[in-house]
C-alpha cells in the first residue's frame, strides 16, 4: 500500500521540492528515472546535476517547449548529465504540456513526485510548491498501476 507525504515548500520543514528530488535520483537500487515537466531551466538542473549524473543513463525526460520558460540550456544541461530526452512542442501558445512527474523505479518500488514542481531553480527552492511525495510498493495490485509508466514510456509522452 501506498505511503503519502504532503510537501509544501516555504510553509513547512519538510517541504523542500529539491530534497524530494534528490531523495528520488538516490533512490535504492534504482533502474529507472522519469521526469516529466513543463519547464525546464539550466539553474534548476545545475542544482541536482551531480545526482543526475549518477543515473542518466537510465534515465528519460519528458519537457515542454514552446513555452517561453523552458530554455535550450536548461535542454542541454540535461543532454549532458546523460538523460535521454523527448521534447514536447504542442504547436500553440494557447496549449501547454503542463505535468509535473518525477518517478523513481527499483524492482519491488517507486517513489514518486507529483505536483506542482518544475525542473527550474525556483520550483526547487523558491516557490511555494506543493507535491506528493508517494512510496508505492508494486507487488500490490492497486499500486502496480505505475508500472504502466515504468514500462511504458518509451518515447511517448505522459
Amino acid at each position: 500500500m501506498a505511503k503519502v507525504e504532503l510537501l509544501i515548500q516555504s510553509l513547512t520543514s519538510t517541504g523542500s521540492q529539491k530534497d524530494a528530488i534528490i531523495k528520488l535520483l538516490d533512490y535504492k537500487n534504482i533502474k529507472r528515472f522519469i521526469a516529466c515537466s513543463a519547464f525546464v531551466r539550466e539553474d534548476g538542473v545545475k542544482t541536482i546535476i551531480s545526482h543526475l549524473k549518477k543515473i542518466g543513463s537510465i534515465s528519460t525526460a519528458y519537457v515542454g517547449i514552446r513555452n517561453g520558460i523552458t530554455s535550450i540550456q536548461g535542454l542541454i544541461a540535461l543532454l549532458k548529465s546523460g538523460i535521454t530526452i523527448h521534447v514536447i512542442d504542442t504547436g500553440s501558445l494557447s496549449i501547454l504540456y503542463h505535468p509535473k512527474i518525477y518517478c523513481a523505479f527499483n524492482d519491488s518500488n517507486a517513489l514518486t513526485l507529483i505536483g506542482s514542481t518544475n525542473l527550474t531553480f525556483p520550483g526547487l527552492v523558491n516557490n511555494i510548491e506543493s507535491s506528493a511525495l508517494i512510496d508505492l510498493n508494486l507487488q500490490d495490485d492497486n499500486d502496480n498501476i505505475f508500472n504502466v509508466m515504468r514500462n511504458n514510456f518509451h518515447g511517448n509522452p505522459p
